[in-house]
């Protein structure tokens, strides 16, 4: 049985994830863009994501994160999956607009759940993803 969470009936990120990673499969080395990236108890989709990409035989992680505290932190928990993980220290919505590259897979982690900007935020980095999001048959998932 699945845990009880106040908010909902059923906490089934898993399930997302794990629907989101199968429609991944046969793609040739997938590049995966978080916003926010791993720092000590929250943001733990780039981890589960490197362990993916390393079990799948390949592709990119991307993790872009303004906070220099958390990529501190991200550098040194992913750091065992060398150049297959890029940490980027910049705002996350200037890093969507000037991205060249298609994005397979866009997780949006916004921004902590106290600023009040958070809802906005998250339209923002979607607005500027979406070139990168259109030819490649994209997943793209909000937290």
């Amino acid at each position: 049985m699945r845990a009880q969470v106040p908010s909902n009936r059923r906490a089934d990120r898993d399930l997302t994830l794990m629907c989101a990673l199968g429609r991944l499969n046969g793609r040739e080395h997938p590049l995966i863009v978080e916003t926010g990236c791993i720092h000590w108890s929250a943001g733990y989709f780039g981890y589960v994501i490197a362990c993916w990409l390393r079990q799948t035989g390949g592709g990119h992680l991307t993790s872009i994160d303004n906070d220099p505290d958390h990529l501190a932190v991200a550098r040194r928990l992913l750091r065992r999956f060398g150049d297959s993980v890029e940490l980027v220290h910049e705002p996350s919505v200037a890093w969507l607009r000037r991205n060249q590259r298609p994005i397979d897979f866009l997780y949006l982690d916004l921004l902590d759940t106290e600023n009040s900007d958070r809802a906005e935020h998250g339209l923002q980095e979607a607005q500027a993803a979406v070139a990168a999001l259109a030819g490649a048959n994209p997943l793209c998932a909000l937290c």
